[in-house]
């Protein structure tokens, strides 16, 4: 998550699970605590990368963990694509493509 200007943002997380080519799990926290579920599943000549979010806010506010849901699900959304322009056009290099 991208801090808002100006204001101090530590977190700290710890990767609880790894399952090669299956699953990352880790857990997180700084004002709102939570784990992140990363699942890795074959699909056709490609993988399909699936994220789940589990959290809650320290203070209990249930105002902060919809701002957040809503702010991370695009940010989310920004950086997959990202991810999958870049690991399509390291691919094409590989193979000799464009």
């Amino acid at each position: 998550m991208r801090p808002l200007r100006g204001v101090r943002f530590e977190m700290f997380g710890v990767f609880t699970e790894f399952v090669p080519n299956e699953r990352i799990i880790d857990r997180w926290s700084t004002a709102v605590e939570g784990s992140e579920t990363y699942s890795f599943e074959r699909e056709g000549s490609g993988t399909r990368l699936t994220l789940s979010r589990e959290r809650r806010s320290l203070w209990r506010l249930s105002v902060l963990d919809r701002l957040l849901a809503r702010f991370e699900g695009r940010e989310d959304e920004q950086a997959l694509t990202r991810l999958k322009t870049r690991l399509e056009s390291d691919r094409l290099e590989s193979d000799g493509g464009p």
